[in-house]
C-alpha cells in the first residue's frame, strides 16, 4: 500500500526528487526500502522518475559488484602475499643448509 502512495507523490510531483540522494530520502519518509525501485519505476508514468530510479538501480549494483571485486582482489592479494613468504622461508630455509654444508665441506 505504500508503493502506490508513493508513486502517487512522485507522480503528481508533491515530491520532486532531484539525484540518488533525494529519491532515497523519498523512499525513507514514506517508510519504502530502497529495494522496490523497480516496483516505483514500473508504476510511475514519468519519465525523469523511472529514470532516475534505473539510474539509481544501475548504479547500486555496480556498487555491490565492485565491492564484491574489490574484496575478492583483496583476498587473493593476500593469499598471494601468504604463499610468497612461505616460497621466500622455504628459499631461507634452503640457503641455511647448503650454507651449513659448503661450510662443512670446506673445514674438511
Amino acid at each position: 500500500m505504500k508503493i502506490p502512495q508513493l508513486v502517487s507523490l512522485l507522480d503528481s510531483l508533491i515530491i520532486i526528487p532531484i539525484d540518488s540522494a533525494t529519491l532515497e530520502e523519498a523512499f525513507h519518509i514514506q517508510g519504502v526500502n530502497m529495494r522496490y525501485l523497480g516496483s516505483v519505476a514500473s508504476l510511475s508514468k514519468l519519465k525523469h522518475v523511472k529514470d532516475l530510479c534505473y539510474t539509481d538501480m544501475l548504479a547500486r549494483t555496480l556498487k555491490r559488484f565492485f565491492n564484491t571485486v574489490c574484496s575478492e582482489l583483496i583476498i587473493e592479494n593476500h593469499k598471494l602475499n601468504e604463499d610468497v613468504r612461505e616460497k621466500r622461508n622455504e628459499i631461507n630455509i634452503q640457503k641455511k643448509k647448503l650454507a651449513e654444508k659448503y661450510k662443512n665441506e670446506t673445514i674438511t
